[in-house]
């Protein structure tokens, strides 16, 4: 696998919950249900960036769903007018899900409740994005103000400035990671 890239300036907005799972290797998959910014076609999902820090949001968090054993998030921000970033996102698969079915059996890559994967799934038209992404994180985060264009409901961030990612190690070992990958694809079927 090629190496990181020596910087980045794009976050996704993730709601802190999230990041929190994320970042301890308790979620590996992001999940979307696409949208106009990122919809490339009718049917059709393509992410703008394929490396991305995770940028915790509290907006909206009360909602987010988690499974009760996987919360780890607060109801607010402890810092207003700061974030910390210190998880860094590396898509490695996208799926599209289209059998609720298969919600068992990926129960353990996300921290959702099932009640929000079917809500999810359900909304609009049937169906979800799976995005596998393998996370890195530094234990130094990286403190960076919250700027009136980083609100509201949107995914995509530019930072300011890049962020090394030097100091950034994966969750996950490499042996852990490449088992969760096999399990993955054994979860969500061969389909393409």
């Amino acid at each position: 696998m090629n190496a990181l890239a020596d910087h980045c300036q794009v976050a996704s907005r993730e709601w802190a919950g999230v990041c929190s799972l994320l970042e301890t290797g308790r979620q590996v998959v992001l999940v979307r249900k696409g949208g106009v910014a990122e919809s490339a076609g009718p049917g059709v999902f393509t992410l703008q960036h394929s490396e991305f820090w995770l940028y915790p949001t509290y907006f909206h968090e009360a909602d987010q769903g988690l499974r009760e054993s996987a919360n780890p998030a607060k109801s607010s921000n402890p810092e207003p007018g700061w974030v910390t970033i210190s998880g860094l996102a590396r898509v490695i698969e996208l799926r599209w899900l289209d059998d609720e079915s298969a919600f068992s059996a990926l129960e353990r890559f996300h921290g959702f409740t099932l009640e929000t994967m079917r809500k999810r799934f359900s909304y609009r038209q049937p169906g979800l994005w799976l995005i596998l992404a393998r996370i890195y994180r530094t234990e130094q985060g990286v403190r960076v103000p919250v700027r009136p264009e980083h609100a509201g409901c949107k995914t995509w961030i530019q930072l300011e400035e890049p962020l090394s990612t030097a100091a950034v190690r994966p969750v996950l070992a490499d042996d852990d990671w490449a088992r969760t990958v096999a399990e993955f694809g054994q979860a969500i079927g061969a389909r393409p």
